[in-house]
């Protein structure tokens, strides 16, 4: 039992770790872009890392943080559905919205590794003027997908163990 509270704690410590680094990165971001910008419209230098890095960090960047946004229940989801809907009927679209979360992203990551593998095999690189290997953009981003569906995984256990969600438990109040 003492691993497994290990475990938990650990995956929520590198879910949060990895939120922060993605606040830190969208800063980052934004000032390269604003220095670009500056540089292009004042001083006519362009800049060119600036946008390849921008675009790439930010689709990445999603990836990484949607597994904090998945554990604190930030991301969307049709409340109406929640109101109108018993308890009970709420738990089982909770499971089961979890259940093929845990599909979907099942299957996106293995073919998000299974496309890592071959980019890093064949050395293919970006025709942008990082030439980043795209294995690597490919690996951030499947990191990502086995952390979402990890956390799905997690949220149904949580459901299983707690069928009354906390707004449910607030309204018994």
């Amino acid at each position: 039992m003492k691993a497994l509270y290990t475990i938990e704690r650990g995956l929520d410590k590198l879910i949060s770790g990895l939120f922060y680094a993605v606040g830190i990165s969208c800063v980052f971001v934004m000032f390269s872009m604003t220095y670009g910008i500056i540089s292009r419209y004042f001083f006519s230098v362009s800049v060119g890392w600036i946008s390849e890095i921008s675009a790439y960090s930010l689709v990445t960047l999603a990836f990484l943080a949607a597994p904090k946004m998945l554990r604190d229940g930030g991301h969307v989801r049709v409340d109406v559905m929640h109101h109108i809907l018993s308890s009970n009927k709420t738990h089982v679209l909770r499971c089961f919205g979890a259940v093929i979360g845990i599909i979907v992203f099942s299957i996106i990551f293995v073919f998000a590794v299974m496309v890592s593998i071959k980019m890093f095999q064949t050395g293919v690189r970006t025709d942008t003027f990082l030439r980043i290997p795209r294995g690597i953009l490919i690996s951030l981003s499947a990191f990502g997908l086995i952390l979402i569906t990890i956390q799905y995984f997690r949220n149904l256990v949580k459901a299983l163990k707690n069928p009354k969600s906390e707004r449910e438990k607030g309204e018994e109040l």
